[in-house]
């Protein structure tokens, strides 16, 4: 096993919906290559790395399971859910997705985290929750609703914006409202 000569923070990022952050303890003296990064978080699919600052980046493009690295024992995580579908022909905006940020989660290295990122809602559709479980145990399992679609109609009301399963020590943001339709 290679040891890296800094601890960086770790940031997971699941793109067009949905968003995850986890950081490495502590924090680095200097900033981490593209190779400690991608070496400290493994390669799961659907996964891209990259550094800003002193922060390791995953971004995720799809559903995925990720295993916890070795020396990765705790972890800061925001989920968004996907953003609700607008209506056509003058009606309401799609409601935003939910937020949920939890920080300082205790991991254990070998575990599975389960990634399930929440798409935008097409036209006249909903955005999808985005959520993830780690090793199946509903202790920490969290969830960032998706926005709900639009009215279909002229001068119809928005979608509401999309609500959070919250957990206990985390930060729960409703999504917004969406716009209304022509009036």
């Amino acid at each position: 096993m290679t040891k890296l000569l800094h601890k960086p923070h770790l940031i997971l990022i699941a793109l067009l919906a949905g968003v995850l952050t986890v950081p490495i303890a502590p924090q680095a003296q200097s900033a981490p290559s593209l190779a400690q990064c991608a070496q400290t978080v493994g390669t799961p699919a659907s996964l891209t790395v990259t550094v800003t600052g002193n922060d390791c980046v995953l971004t995720f493009t799809g559903d995925t399971t990720w295993t916890i690295p070795a020396g990765l024992t705790s972890a800061r995580f925001l989920l968004v859910g996907g953003g609700g579908g607008g209506s056509g022909d003058g009606g309401g905006g799609g409601g935003g997705g939910g937020a949920l940020y939890h920080s300082n989660v205790s991991l254990t290295p070998g575990s599975v985290a389960n990634i399930d990122q929440g798409a935008g809602g097409a036209s006249n559709s909903a955005g999808a929750q985005t959520r993830i479980d780690l090793n199946g145990d509903s202790t920490y399992e969290w969830s960032a609703g998706g926005g709900s679609v639009g009215l279909g109609w002229s001068y119809a009301d928005g979608g509401s914006g999309g609500l959070v399963n919250s957990q206990s020590g985390a930060t729960a943001y409703t999504g917004g409202r969406g716009g209304d339709g022509f009036r």
